[in-house]
């Protein structure tokens, strides 16, 4: 970086960051009660930005980030408060002594490392510490000495967390620094990461940003965000974990120090888990008023004359942003104990008191921190015994009522006063605003409704509230009401109301946990094994040095070589297969997220899980199910909206195609003019919405080419999919597609300011078909539906819940309809495909456009070329849909939708209707075919139904329905989740072979005897080769003569018929099974083709020989090799088939039978277990025992 005015890569940025699954360290899952505690989105302060980088401080950490930068772009003043352990870790002493150098001014931000704790560590810890700061301070490039040294002190604070009495990686650390530096943005999402890089047992990542104004310039809007870790060693003695607070506001340093030690008080220091103090505890704040007007002065404060109160009206900037700082940390705070290790309950400790705050707070700390109290909590126990026993324990109060009040302890203000039972009151508050439950009433019991007892411990939030008082007034409270007696002459007032004004009441609040059977401190076990390993030694033969290591899991697909290639045809290549996997791993998560996401689109889980619904377990989770679903088809439809503006804006439109080139063979032309592919980084990649549509458009390669050529987006058909941008921006642990804010501002300058988020899409813009106006309507109003209640009540959950969801009229639902604003017209989705197709037409006439579904010949070519050598005599007679229209019939069907005609612009059925009537009229024959024969030639009618195809239930620009294919993608992806192939130890040599397997597969596709059928493993190879569009078209159009279109619409008589073809065709090409799988089909099909084939041409040995390299057996162990799945990749299209497939099927299905009889029949003949009947393969795909050496460590080696 320069020495000065360094660019770091991102200004202030606030754009939401789409709702997605975030793991903490460790691998663990995020509990899901945890998950609303991270905040999808935020308001950061300007001028301050976060980064992180992984250094792998612990050996086992191969994957997360644990080294994390929060940096200002200017020098800002600072403050910090550290733990009081004795044992104080070497970043609080060098942290300490910085801020002592600098006087709180001149500093640039904070670096963490978690996984080392780097305390008791001596003379070296020390060393490492201040080398964490001086390599931070590298970064900004400031003054150095005339050594090269740089200029102390350091602008850097330094923590650590982690395992005690380790040293530091040092080395480690100094090579992530500069990496972390790199990573520095300012978006939501990078304040997140390093949330989440700052953990060690935290089960989720405290973040909190918000934003506030000041009296002096109300107008001005400024911002504070801060980050907290911790979940065990949770006690009140400093300040508490690890924290960084961050404002624009402006502050003298001279005042910032103090509003931190005042704030901390009566919220980090107010806070307890498990009553141990770590060695490492720091909470810093800084302030670089980046927000601040020019003419705004820092804010100050003179605490030592007049230290400021919670009661202090906020007349000014100081007092004005002391609430907003103690409010701020408070919540901070109270996030660290929701993330106690073991905890179930939140719970607050109140108490009141007349006497003093002291006292008042000794009571609370000690409540909070009695192991008694917290387990009766977790068990649900109201018993009030225990929490007046820790008040009467608690330090300092520890005095009894018959004692002379002469020996009661005396309090700061000289006043003596005395604690005891007939002076305490003790309830539970309930969290839903309830009324409190009075246990206990100046030491009188009450007598306690037991139900309503065990309803309130079972919230996850409780207040314990207990009142210390009515006691006699102390000298100083008599005083005070004798003062306050006389400066009001208050008259008519009773004894106990005048001793009422008299008291001061003083409250203390302290927040807490129960404990549980899972409450554990992982650190503090890792502390008592490394301690013990040094007076340990292993057993003989254990060999330290050479030990394994875990496998990673990420290994596989973590470095890929995405770079060559075959550039004529762009032959798959193992490396593509892998990253294709990791991209489809990423949007299976996607649509798990969305559809998982309560509430999203107005969808709510309550329709299934809400009172008054009487439903079994499995019911609810098919009725959940389809609420997923619902919300997956709205994220896509508003995806592909989405995608339509990208694709306008971001790719350059060429000349649009003309007839005129159609028929004078031009279109190859155009075709082979090869303008050079758009330039892909992860700088201008779109949001994953977008690229999942782009995806699952490019794998309709026909339709694709079709709208390419139509539009005269040529170079967008010569761009292959961008594998390497997009594969560096998936993470290998999370599946997370993190493309940079770079990527963010790019796609908000191309698309006009929309948001990066899917979620953040405002209303449909629906285009009347009629007049053109423009409306505005809902994506879907499902969520308002009430369903027939009548199918609830006789049980039929999954029926009434398909009710509600076809009820919605938006543009998402089935039953979409608006009037249209400027015309007063219906508008439906039937019309909005007919208006599509009445556009069309009038580009057809006025420009000579082609019609969608008119570009491409049988053979899916857009004309003849010597390289192809394919026949095209038939391909002019694909043309006659253009013909036909331009030549009369398209302006009379124009002219009556401008008179008001319905069968024109109210369906597609309407106008296919005019167009079969008019293929017998010769007045429009003639024209189009040259000849007055009414005969339709079997390509004029492909070409005329290949047109309407691409209008029906279609009003989108693109030549197919993008929704149906996302979603329709969404079989292939979900199978390959579960199979699980990214994560298998042969996953290399798996997708090797799969490539292998495609090759030929292509042969045998150049047969044509019949429709070959791909498996699964062919099809992730077919797939990644359609995403280089170009050079599949050459390779399919080389061998196959043809363009080969991918269709996952196939009836399910057909499909079978033709993979057991397929099958028969590999087995005697390549002597190998084509089918390879443990389930009851494949063994069937196995079965049959041995019958079949095998037993017809080949001697009985070598039946059985084959046989015996079948699976006949789930238990059976086999080699990776040979593991993979290999049932059809094609689903069933017509699930209504007539009696002739009926009977069809049944045949089909009786031979399965007899094969699958057969198997088993072998498999007892070998002694082995019978074959499951599986219906569903994928569980199993390649999850077969594979020899793993072992690699636990020795139990008593240090943790790393």
């Amino acid at each position: 970086m320069a020495p000065k005015n360094m660019a770091f890569r991102r200004a202030f940025n606030s754009a939401f960051v789409q709702v997605r699954q975030y793991s903490a360290p460790g691998d663990r899952s995020i509990p899901a009660a945890k998950q609303k505690y991270i905040p999808t989105s935020g308001t950061y302060p300007k001028g301050f930005l976060a980064g992180t980088a992984h250094a792998g401080v612990k050996a086992s950490n191969t994957k997360y980030d644990d080294v994390t930068m929060v940096v200002s772009e200017q020098p800002c003043s600072a403050a910090a408060v550290f733990t009081r352990n004795v044992f104080k870790a070497a970043p609080v002493t060098v942290s300490r002594r910085t801020l002592r150098e600098r006087a709180n001014q001149g500093f640039r931000g904070v670096v963490v490392n978690s996984g080392c704790a780097n305390a008791v560590t001596g003379k070296k810890g020390a060393e490492d510490a201040a080398t964490m700061g001086r390599e931070t301070d590298k970064c900004f490039g400031e003054v150095r000495t005339g050594s090269g040294e740089l200029q102390d002190p350091p602008q850097t604070l330094v923590m650590s967390t982690g395992v005690i009495g380790q040293q530091l990686p040092i080395d480690k650390i100094t090579g992530a620094i500069p990496k972390a530096h790199q990573a520095l943005g300012s978006s939501h999402e990078h304040w997140l990461k390093a949330a989440q890089a700052i953990c060690t047992t935290d089960t989720f990542p405290k973040l909190i940003s918000r934003t506030f104004t000041l009296p002096s310039h109300p107008e001005t809007e400024y911002r504070i965000a801060g980050m907290t870790k911790g979940a065990g060693m949770i006690h009140p003695n400093m300040a508490t974990l690890l924290g960084i607070i961050c404002t624009d506001a402006k502050i003298n340093p001279s005042t910032i120090d103090e509003m931190l030690r005042v704030a901390t008080r009566s919220t980090f220091n107010s806070i307890t888990i498990d009553g141990d103090t770590s060695t490492n505890d720091t909470v810093a704040l800084f302030a670089n008023g980046a927000a601040a007007p020019g003419n705004q002065p820092a804010i100050e404060y003179d605490f030592r004359n007049k230290p400021i109160t919670e009661s202090e009206p906020s007349t000014n900037d100081a007092q004005s942003f002391f609430a907003v700082l103690q409010d701020f940390m408070r919540d901070l705070a109270q996030l660290v104990v929701r993330d106690g290790e073991g905890a179930t309950k939140f719970v607050t400790v109140r108490v009141q008191s007349d006497i003093s705050f002291r006292t008042a707070k000794r009571a609370a700390n000690s409540i909070a921190t009695s192991s008694l109290v917290k387990t009766a909590l977790y068990g649900k126990d109201a018993n009030w015994g225990r929490i007046l026993c820790a008040i009467g324990y608690a330090p300092g109060i520890i005095q009894s009522v018959e004692t002379p009040l002469s020996q009661h302890t005396t309090d700061m203000d000289g006043s003596k006063y005395q604690v005891g039972p007939e002076r305490t009151s003790v309830s539970f508050v309930p969290a839903d605003g309830s009324p409190e439950l009075k246990l206990l009433v100046r030491g009188e019991p009450e007598q306690v409704d037991e139900a309503r007892a065990k309803e309130i411990l079972e919230m996850e939030d409780l207040e314990i509230l207990v009142r210390l008082d009515d006691g006699p007034l102390t000298t100083n409270q008599k005083r005070d009401l004798d003062r306050r007696t006389l400066q009001s002459n208050v008259k008519g007032r009773s004894d106990e109301k005048l001793a009422t004004v008299g008291r001061k009441q003083h409250e203390a609040v302290v927040w807490t946990c129960d404990f549980s059977h899972e409450n554990k401190i992982p650190e503090t076990d890792a502390e008592r094994k490394s301690s013990r390993s040094s007076s340990s030694s292993p057993p003989s033969g254990y060999d330290a040095e050479n030990r394994l290591d875990p496998p990673d899991p990420t290994a596989g697909f973590s470095n890929l070589g995405l770079d060559n290639g075959d550039e004529k045809y762009n032959f798959p290549t193992s490396d593509e297969t892998i990253a294709h996997l990791k991209l489809l791993e990423c949007f299976y998560r996607l649509r798990q997220t969305i559809g998982s996401t309560d509430g999203l689109f107005g969808i709510s889980d309550s329709l299934v899980t809400g009172p008054g619904i009487d439903a079994s377990e499995l019911e609810q989770l098919e009725s959940l199910s389809q609420l997923a679903e619902k919300r997956w088809s709205i994220y896509v439809s508003r995806a592909v909206d989405r995608f339509d503006v990208w694709i306008r804006n971001f790719v350059p439109d060429q000349q649009m195609a003309s007839l005129d080139w159609m028929q004078k063979g031009g279109l190859q032309a155009v075709y082979y003019q090869s303008p050079p592919p758009l330039d892909f980084s992860k700088d201008n990649l779109p949001p994953i919405d977008v690229l999942m549509v782009w995806h699952a458009y490019m794998l309709n390669p026909r339709a694709y080419l079709e709208d390419c050529l139509r539009t005269g987006r040529m170079r967008l058909w010569h761009t292959r999919f961008p594998w390497k941008a997009v594969e560096a921006c998936v993470d290998c642990g999370s599946f997370a597609y993190e493309p940079g804010d770079l990527a963010v501002d790019a796609w908000r300058v191309v698309t006009g300011g929309l948001s990066w988020s899917n979620l953040e899409l405002g209303k449909k813009k629906v285009c009347c078909p009629h007049c053109g106006g423009l409306n505005l309507c809902e994506w879907s109003t499902c969520g308002d539906g009430k369903g027939d209640r009548s199918k609830l009540l006789s049980g039929r959950l999954a029926s009434w819940i398909d009710g509600i969801l076809a009820s919605g009229h938006g543009y998402c639902d089935k039953d979409f309809g608006l009037i249209c604003s400027a015309c007063q017209r219906d508008v439906d989705h039937s019309r909005l495909a007919a208006g599509k197709f009445c556009s069309d037409l009038e580009l057809l006439i006025k420009h000579r456009t082609p019609m969608q579904g008119t570009l491409l010949d049988l053979q899916g070519l857009p004309g003849p070329s010597p390289d192809w050598n394919v026949d095209f005599s038939a391909s002019q007679n694909t043309l006659s849909p253009n013909k036909l229209l331009a030549l009369g019939l398209g302006e009379e069907m124009l002219s009556r939708s401008k008179g008001n005609t319905k069968t024109v612009k109210e369906s597609i059925e309407g106008i296919q209707e005019i167009i079969n009537q008019t293929l017998g009229k010769e007045q429009y024959t003639k024209k189009a075919r040259g000849s007055a024969n009414p005969r339709t030639k079997r390509a004029e009618g492909i070409g005329i139904h290949r047109m309407i195809s691409r209008y029906e239930d279609n009003a989108s620009p693109f030549a197919l329905d993008l929704v149906g294919a996302v979603i329709r993608q969404g079989s292939f992806i979900e199978k390959m989740h579960h199979i699980d192939w990214l994560h298998s130890p042969a996953l290399f040599n798996t997708t090797k072979r799969l490539v292998t397997k495609y090759e030929r597969f292509v042969r045998i596709m150049a047969d044509g005897q019949s429709m070959a059928v791909p498996t699964l493993d062919v099809d992730l190879a077919w797939h990644t080769h359609q995403l280089s569009p170009s050079g599949y078209f050459t390779y399919t159009v080389k061998h196959c003569k043809q363009f080969i279109d991918h269709d996952d619409k196939v009836a399910e008589t057909t499909l079978d018929n033709s993979f057991e073809w397929t099958s028969k065709r590999y087995q005697k090409l390549y002597l190998e099974q084509y089918s390879d799988c443990i389930c009851w089909y494949c063994e069937a099909r196995q079965e049959q083709s041995l019958s079949a084939s095998h037993r017809l041409f080949r001697t009985a040995s070598d039946c059985r020989t084959l046989g015996d390299g079948l699976r006949d057996t789930a238990t059976q162990a086999s080699k990776p090799s040979r593991q993979i799945s290999a049932h059809n990749a094609l689903q069933p299209h017509d699930p209504s088939m007539g009696p002739q497939d009926v009977d069809t099927a049944q045949k089909q299905a009786d031979e399965l039978g007899s094969a699958y009889r057969n198997a088993c029949a072998r498999a007892k003949k070998k002694g082995k277990p019978e074959p499951e009947r599986d219906d569903y393969y994928y569980p199993s795909a390649w999850a077969c025992p594979v020899y793993i050496p072992a690699y636990s460590p020795y139990v008593d080696e240090p943790m790393a």
